[in-house]
């Protein structure tokens, strides 16, 4: 149960397992090393990136990102999980430019990649990726009718970090070129970072009618977990004043809000908590 123990002791400990040869240990692991966002404090939002780099950045270089003859299935199974960590959690450039330059390829042939890790690498490429990217993702996305493909596709357009691009999203949410399934990761992908967390928010919050009308209606309380991942007080009064009357009317609307509200304040308490002893932790290892 978060909050149980200090996240300092985690972040230790998983620095003891990071090279355990069995998966579901690395698994584990990488769960102990991941830190949310949010508990960064200014101080260390830097430090971070380098801890995990330090400690994992190497064995997810030797894993590599393609499949080589002769390797168990744990080892499969272990690269996405562990290349995907040490990339977008520890903004490896050396993974970084190998998932660019893969998404070029799958691009080029979609068969080029190993399909294991696909969503891997178009997942990396675009949460560093820049307008030229979005816009190829963008237009691939528009001309194919086909699911497997659009779902690749989309997947890796909610995968973009950049809030110009996340705002870029919304756009193609709002101007309707998506089904229900492909709005909804849309939306969900915004979330997974602070800076456009707010953008996915006030998108809903504004045009909440216009989006209702594209789900089905008992997917209507589904728009109201843009909240959940907010962290701290101001933004979950913004959520309950938002959301609070349309729960009234929606399916199952005030049960799933104040699961929702519910969230916030656990993870504003476990930020109160653990922040601190993050800080202290990364801050000693940086040294």
């Amino acid at each position: 149960m978060p909050g149980r123990y200090p996240a300092a002791q985690g972040l230790e400990l998983s620095t003891h397992f990071a090279a355990a040869p069995e998966r579901l240990v690395m698994e584990q692991t990488i769960a102990l090393a991941t830190v949310r966002r949010d508990f960064l404090e200014a101080g260390v939002a830097l430090a971070y990136p380098a801890w995990v780099r330090r400690h994992f950045g190497a064995r997810a270089r030797a894993l590599g990102m393609e499949a080589r003859p002769g390797e168990d299935e744990d080892t499969r199974l272990l690269r996405p999980r562990l290349v995907k960590f040490a990339a977008v959690h520890g903004e490896d450039p050396q993974l970084i430019a190998g998932a660019r330059a893969l998404t070029e390829r799958w691009l080029q042939d979609p068969v080029s990649v190993d399909p294991d890790m696909v969503e891997t690498v178009l997942a990396i490429a675009a949460t560093f990726g820049d307008a030229g990217l979005h816009t190829t993702l963008t237009e691939r996305l528009k001309a194919n009718p086909d699911r497997a493909m659009r779902n690749r596709l989309v997947t890796a357009l909610s995968a973009f970090r950049a809030p110009a691009l996340v705002k870029a999203n919304l756009e193609l949410v709002l101007a309707a070129p998506v089904d229900p399934r492909e709005l909804t990761t849309l939306l969900a992908g915004g979330l997974r970072w602070p800076e456009g967390r707010e953008l996915v928010f006030q998108t809903v919050r504004e045009h909440f009618d216009l989006l209702t009308s594209r789900l089905p209606e008992r997917n209507t309380a589904y728009l109201f977990y843009v909240g959940r991942y907010f962290c701290d007080a101001k933004h979950r009064a913004a959520v309950e004043a938002a959301f609070g009357p349309r729960a009234e009317k929606a399916m199952g609307g005030k049960r799933d809000l104040a699961q929702i509200l519910e969230a916030i304040d656990l993870c504003i308490a476990e930020r109160a908590v653990q922040a601190p002893s993050i800080t202290s932790y990364l801050s000693r290892a940086a040294r």
